[in-house]
């Protein structure tokens, strides 16, 4: 023989209108091929398939012309033994299908004579909830136009992408007249369905008997797609695990639809429209739970079922196993479950009914991972804050910031990290799965991590305020990370704008360090951050940061960090009003720091202490420390803390009306911060100035200088002090009787008390609200 398909004069099977025409046909490409024997071709068909023995009368029966069926596989053999190659024995064999309108065996026909119309959809759930928006566009997409569209739906397990594929199919039913076909393509087990096995479960559901279906995988997709060409049908690719496993399943032209569901965004399928899935909001989330449950149940103890929810946090697959632990166990009630499923160490226990389960669910996709990308989702899940950027990734997991961009690429592709504007993070349950795989793999590696991670963010904490004060923090750093450097801030409107950005995490960071028993970053980063938290008046975030670290250095036995978290405690506590609280704390922080040999904390704290005994009424005692403060300051070169002394020295000859002593003691500080280049401190200090003038009845003197205040508080951003400004601006212009201007100026001091949540704020609204045209000033408001 020898021939190839491309020969002149060969056959064309197309032209076939009937079995007697495709025989008459078939016997021309036996001709062309050289008229083998009967007995030739049965014993080349018997060497390509040993297992089965073909006698010479089984082949000359083929070229029977009276012929009225056909054996599809027997004819698929004979045309390859003649020589065709697999192009042309796919079109031999698709025009046997056609002459039947369907393909026949040598028993019974091989297509029914009237082709199933596949109904294979799974039912719809009667709960189904939400997803109006995603529903809307899959709908709008699938019904679109005349010609094969593709829609994927992504998402991570358990977020409801097959339960939106049948939900939309059950409604455009009409849409597709020819029927459904729908296979689960198991992406999440340990053996995914071929392509070719999924054809050939096609090919039945569209009525080929399975003795005529193509025994190679390119056949079957030729018979597929001609089966589907002219018809309307829709097609659900359920849980496909790459572009690679459902190319051979899409239709080659005509009407049908295809909808993917995949945990992989597919992005090697061209042509896709795609639709991605969040987690519920709130009111999707009480509303499924409520169709679950009866709404009864749910309306019981709304505080438990807030709580169930935020367990649950939007994922679907989780309410359902929520309200199934409550559905499975008739004694418990909302607040039982609630409480089970507080800790988040266990939610993924709780989240278990019979054969689901979110761990489950979540395994599927760790599973696939490689294991540089297992590593790195693992050690990512360790991490307590709400999200990351790749350089604190690559902290975090010890690789280079290319090699982790691609790492979190690889995540993010199969829905297991989340990315927004540069920002990585987790669903709560998959960082709750991913720290659960970090503890059983990676024992040598988790307390590492972290320590790099927080030391990175203590050094960039330090890098940012050199930025920001003068002031060095005189705390003796960790070296820096190897391969990790900090973030080179170039101005101070980006160190601010890192700060800003990073407190969420930078928050965690110390939480992480107490944690995991890194207790020097665990007290340095309140410490360091001291002048941040004065800056932008975050108190509750001051005294909450310095507690921790006060617990981490005493749990180390470390006494200079005990002196500096106490010190940092006492004056966050005076700026709350809290003041015996910040006494006590100063008095220990002077003590120990004296005890330890940290003379700078000493003075420091004595000075702080001196402010708050002065501002307590205990002017005697408020002298002596001030003066004890002052000394030590002087001693060791500390000038903003020998300003301070000054500055506070000055409050109490104000205070005992002493006014021109004051001023005095003011402008001697005024001149320590202007060496040091303290300007926070040093603006405080000339809204202090200020009042001076102003009780010496030189107004026009004390405008001059609480404008220059309010001015330098803005560039610093100390946003409190500026607050002060504009109360004292007001008393100014109102000291000869209101003013609009003055009135003004309270409001505006009103303003910025509300926005950073200062507790003075409330007493000001009502001050303000009781204003009759006699008010000359603003009773004084705690601290000023």
């Amino acid at each position: 023989m020898g021939m190839t398909d491309h020969d002149d004069g060969m056959p064309d099977p197309s032209q076939a209108t009937d079995v007697a025409t495709f025989i008459g046909l078939l016997r021309q490409l036996r001709v062309w091929a050289g008229q083998p024997s009967y007995r030739t071709l049965a014993k080349q068909l018997s060497r390509q398939a040993p297992a089965r023995v073909v006698a010479q009368s089984t082949v000359a029966d083929v070229f029977n012309p009276r012929r009225q069926r056909l054996d599809l596989d027997l004819v698929t053999a004979i045309v390859r033994a003649l020589g065709l190659q697999d192009e042309s024995v796919a079109r031999w064999r698709v025009a046997a299908v056609s002459v039947h309108g369907g393909v026949a065996a040598t028993s019974e026909p091989v297509v029914r004579q009237a082709d199933p119309t596949p109904a294979q959809l799974p039912p719809d759930l009667a709960d189904f909830t939400g997803r109006t928006r995603p529903a809307a566009r899959l709908g709008e997409l699938l019904t679109a136009g005349d010609t094969v569209v593709l829609t994927a739906v992504g998402g991570p397990g358990g977020i409801g992408k097959t339960s939106l594929a049948v939900h939309v199919g059950h409604q455009l039913l009409a849409r597709y007249p020819d029927g459904q076909l729908y296979v689960n393509l198991r992406a999440g087990s340990r053996s995914p369905l071929p392509a070719d096995e999924v054809l050939a479960r096609f090919l039945r559901g569209m009525g080929v008997e399975a003795t005529a279906i193509p025994a190679e995988s390119d056949e079957r997709g030729a018979l597929y797609r001609s089966l589907l060409a002219g018809r309307r049908m829709l097609i659900v690719l359920d849980d496909v695990l790459d572009a690679a496993q459902v190319r051979p399943l899409l239709p080659g032209t005509g009407s049908s639809a295809v909808v993917i569901t995949s945990r992989n965004r597919l992005a090697g399928l061209d042509g896709v429209h795609r639709v991605d899935l969040d987690v519920f909001g709130e009111a999707e989330a009480a509303d499924l739970l409520g169709r679950i449950l009866g709404r009864g149940a749910v309306a019981e103890d709304p505080a438990a079922t807030v709580e169930v929810l935020r367990c649950c946090a939007g994922l679907p697959l989780a309410i359902r196993l929520a309200a199934g632990r409550l559905i499975a166990e008739p004694g418990w009630t909302m607040r039982t479950l609630a409480d089970r499923l507080a800790t988040l160490d266990n939610r993924l226990d709780e989240l278990t009914v019979e054969d689901r389960a979110v761990r489950a669910s979540l395994a599927i996709g760790y599973r696939r991972l490689p294991a540089e990308a297992a590593r790195a989702f693992r050690l990512l899940g360790l991490w307590l804050g709400p999200d990351l950027d790749v350089r604190a990734a690559a902290a975090l997991i010890d690789r280079t910031v290319p090699q982790t961009t691609e790492l979190l690429w690889e995540l993010t592709r199969v829905y297991l990290l989340d990315e927004v504007e540069g920002r990585y993070s987790f669903h709560d349950l998959v960082r709750a799965y991913a720290a659960e795989q970090a503890r059983a793999h990676d024992d040598d590696d988790r307390s590492a991590a972290t320590a790099r991670l927080t030391t990175w963010y203590l050094l960039c904490v330090a890098d940012a305020l050199a930025r920001i004060t003068p002031r060095p923090l005189h705390v003796d750093l960790p070296d820096s990370v190897p391969g990790h450097a900090p973030i080179p801030f170039t101005d101070r409107p980006l160190a601010l704008a890192w700060l800003d950005d990073e407190r969420p995490n930078l928050l965690a960071a110390i939480d992480q360090a107490h944690a995991d028993g890194h207790f020097t970053n665990a007290w340095m980063l309140p410490v360091s951050l001291t002048p941040y938290f004065q800056l932008r008046s975050l108190l509750s975030d001051w005294s909450h940061t310095c507690l921790i670290g006060l617990d981490a250095a005493e749990q180390a036995g470390d006494l200079t960090g005990q002196g500096r978290t106490r010190n940092g405690l006492g004056m966050a506590l005076l700026a709350q009003l809290r003041y015996q609280e910040s006494v006590d704390h100063l008095r220990r922080a002077a003590d120990i720091s004296r005890t330890s040999g940290d003379r700078r904390c000493e003075a420091a704290a004595l000075a702080n202490l001196g402010g708050v005994q002065l501002t307590i009424g205990h002017h005697e005692d408020a002298v002596a420390t001030l003066g004890a403060a002052a000394t030590l300051a002087s001693q060791i070169g500390d000038l903003v803390t020998e300003a301070t002394t000054h500055n506070n020295i000055g409050l109490v000859y104000a205070m005992r009306g002493r006014i021109d002593e004051a001023a005095d003691s003011f402008q001697t500080a005024l001149n320590l911060y202007q060496q040091a280049g303290e300007r926070r401190l040093y603006g405080s200090t000339l809204s202090n100035l200020g009042q001076c003038r102003f009780h010496q009845g030189d107004y026009p003197a004390a405008r001059t200088i609480y404008l220059e205040a309010i001015a330098i508080h803005r560039e610093v951003g100390a946003r409190n002090l500026e607050a002060n400004d504009h109360l004292n601006l007001g008393d100014t212009h109102c000291a000869n009787g209101q003013t609009s201007e003055g009135r003004d100026h309270w409001h505006q001091a009103l303003a910025i008390l509300d926005d950073i949540a200062d507790p003075r704020a409330d007493e000001l609204r009502q001050h303000l609200a009781n204003l009759t045209p006699d008010i000359r000033s603003i009773p004084q408001l705690g601290t000023r």
